[in-house]
């Protein structure tokens, strides 16, 4: 931490932990036919040490050929050489947080990963990039700061990670048989990203959603016909369940 005048005057130690097998309550997520996972959660609730274990469990049990983008060396360490933690997987090690977009892209045209695993997804650049990982068919495992869903999705930057959301205008007829008589509905703008979520809570437990795209259940909210009502309805469209809870501990 710098003063006014630029002095550091204090510092902040973040220690990552690696705990093996805290990730193996997810392993049936994890063959190579699931779909990308996005670990969302508050700062300091284990999100980054889930994702190593999940590492490791990816290149070393299911033999996949993945490739971690080390933004600021929290997963694997900030020596030359990765932390045994995520196994055989490769590590990029990216010199600065504005360049992570760009290596993201990078190590898939370039390096045929089956898995791209990415921690702490946080800017417009980082979701485009993620977007275009979605398109070339390669599997993302990554992390984004979030308290939990209903904040994500109030989020404008991290939003096109579930889908995005759009204004359709309806006619006269349409609107009377389907959304009771308003003429403007929220529709889901495209496809998420991320097939499965996990939202990490305190106290070492969580939520698992999975199946972005193919419930076909409507949900059924408290707030009735309420603005967060909507967006859920338009995020998840035929939405995320919420099919268990977790506990790591």
């Amino acid at each position: 931490m710098k003063n006014k005048d630029g002095e550091v005057h204090a510092l902040t130690y973040r220690i990552g932990r690696h705990i093996p097998g805290v990730a193996r309550i997810f392993a049936d997520l994890l063959s190579p036919t699931d779909g990308s996972i996005l670990l969302v959660g508050k700062p300091g609730v284990g999100k980054t040490t889930i994702l190593r274990d999940i590492t490791k469990i990816l290149a070393d049990t299911m033999h996949q050929a993945v490739i971690v983008v080390d933004t600021s060396n929290e997963i694997a360490g900030d020596t030359g050489s990765a932390h045994p933690c995520i196994g055989s997987a490769r590590r990029f090690m990216v010199p600065y947080r504005s360049l992570q977009h760009e290596v993201l892209v990078e190590a898939v045209q370039n390096h045929t990963p089956d898995v791209l695993v990415v921690d702490k997804i946080g800017t417009v650049k980082d979701v485009e990039a993620a977007k275009t990982i979605s398109h070339h068919g390669v599997r993302l495992i990554g992390t984004a700061h979030s308290h939990d869903i209903h904040s994500l999705m109030k989020n404008p930057e991290l939003l096109p990670l579930l889908g995005g959301i759009e204004s359709v205008a309806l006619g006269d007829e349409e609107a009377k048989r389907s959304n009771k008589g308003r003429k403007v509905k929220l529709t889901r703008k495209g496809p998420p990203v991320f097939n499965i979520l996990i939202e990490v809570l305190t106290d070492h437990r969580g939520h698992l959603g999975g199946d972005l795209l193919g419930a076909q259940r409507r949900l059924r909210m408290e707030e009735g016909e309420s603005e967060r009502s909507g967006t859920w309805q338009a995020i998840l469209q035929i939405p995320i369940s919420f099919v268990s809870c977790f506990s790591l501990g």
